[in-house]
């Protein structure tokens, strides 16, 4: 089996696992089992919560998105394109501001709720605490800059020989 095959193959398992995750949190979504409060909660505190579920969801279909184009790109044998680095750079941005915006939203949600809740969904795709998505955002950024320096050799290599 060759390196493009290879490459081919685990990339398109890779979106349909990205797929797929957001279709089931979509299922959830659409069928209210997104999340779990006590009985005497008041419908605003409903939409409160569910208003906070949709922009979670939006994130991990903004997220997703990216990774499914730059699996795609790889699974069609682009790999050093302009296109995947600013994927990967979007990615590494949305990854390290990921946490002010969380952590905004959650004081939203406590002011505004005092109830408690609980999440059914996988929302975040690193699920845990902020350091993971600083992290990750932190690793992303420098392997983005680290393949555009790649592509410029490559594309310099290409215009000498």
């Amino acid at each position: 089996m060759g390196a493009l095959t290879k490459i081919r193959l685990t990339s398109l398992a890779a979106i349909i696992g990205l797929v797929s995750i957001v279709l089931y949190n979509l299922f959830l979504l659409v069928s209210e089992q997104s999340y779990s409060l006590e009985n005497d909660a008041t419908n605003e505190v409903h939409r409160d919560i569910f208003s906070f579920i949709l922009i979670e969801f939006a994130y991990q279909v903004v997220i997703v998105g990216l990774l499914v184009s730059i699996f795609y790109q790889f699974y069609r044998g682009n790999i050093f394109t302009d296109k995947n680095l600013k994927f990967l750079f979007s990615i590494g941005l949305i990854f390290l501001l990921y946490p002010i915006y969380h952590y905004l939203g959650n004081q939203l949600l406590d002011l505004h709720t005092d109830m408690p809740f609980i999440f059914n969904m996988t929302l975040m795709l690193l699920p845990g605490s902020y350091k993971e998505h600083v992290i990750v955002g932190i690793i992303i950024l420098p392997i983005a800059y680290i393949l555009n320096l790649g592509r410029v050799i490559k594309s310099e290599l290409e215009d000498y020989i």
